[in-house]
């Protein structure tokens, strides 16, 4: 019975282990921030699973047990969380790649309440980029930035003369 258990061990250890590489291979090898977003989450927690239960199985305790689905629990409540945030900010910072997406049903929710995306398409120099290119980023608004306007230099804030931007 322990050559069995043993083998299960060893078979969920080395499934795991190849789930997590394929996860680091995927943040090293695909273009975009979705595509990579997909690769270190799901395969990521797959493998995870199936370390922590080849862990378990080779400790054989409650105590391990306990703590191996108390972490594949946190991983699967807060991946799913982690992973969302990052894509609407890389969505909201116009860091995806839009051309290849199949659907957009974000931008629609989005309109509805407001979000108008001023990164979209604005090319801007970097200097910290290693080859000096154009980048995509933020647009300044129409009034100038934000510091500006707060400081009354801004065209915004000038214009109405509201005192609290000042």
């Amino acid at each position: 019975m322990d050559e069995i258990l043993g083998l299960i061990e060893a078979l969920l250890l080395a499934f795991g282990a190849f789930f997590c590489f394929a996860a680091a291979l995927g943040l090293v090898r695909f273009p975009d921030v979705m595509a990579r977003l997909h690769a270190a989450t799901k395969p990521q927690v797959f493998g995870l699973v199936l370390i922590l239960g080849a862990q378990a199985l080779a400790l054989r305790t409650w105590h391990t047990t306990f703590v191996c689905l108390l972490i594949i629990a946190l991983q699967i409540l807060t991946n799913p969380v982690a992973g969302n945030t990052v894509a609407r900010t890389a969505y909201r910072t116009n860091q995806w790649d839009s051309e290849h997406a199949v659907s957009d049903s974000l931008a629609r929710d989005l309109s509805g309440a407001g979000f108008v995306n001023v990164a979209e398409n604005v090319p801007l120099r970097d200097a910290d980029h290693p080859d000096g290119g154009e980048q995509f980023g933020e647009q300044e608004p129409e009034g100038g930035s934000r510091r500006a306007r707060r400081e009354g230099r801004g065209g915004a804030a000038r214009d109405r003369g509201d005192r609290d931007a000042r």
